[in-house]
């Protein structure tokens, strides 16, 4: 990547949802930050599919910075429930 390069997008979550960063294109997950401790899970889906493989699930009260650095080949989606606040930082390949 040359420099100048955006390297990084983010998207936010604060309520139960699903959000979809990525729809089919391969990305790479670099952080999930979690900023509430609030009750709620939040899964991390490779693909956008009801079928998508889950990654990850974080169970509330795991608050902190989450470095995956992991590669999504289906697209990259965030699905809460509860209302978890966080970010996540990825880059699309």
């Amino acid at each position: 990547m040359s420099l100048g390069t955006d390297r990084y997008k983010y998207g936010t979550f604060s309520v139960a949802g699903t959000i979809t960063l990525s729809d089919g294109d391969p990305v790479v997950l670099h952080t999930l930050n979690i900023t509430d401790t609030t009750a709620g899970t939040i899964t991390v889906k490779d693909g956008t599919a009801a079928a998508a493989s889950t990654v990850c699930v974080h169970v509330g009260g795991a608050a902190g910075s989450f470095r995956y650095d992991a590669e999504f080949g289906s697209g990259l989606v965030i699905v809460t429930n509860g209302s978890t606040k966080g970010n996540v930082t990825y880059t699309k390949i």
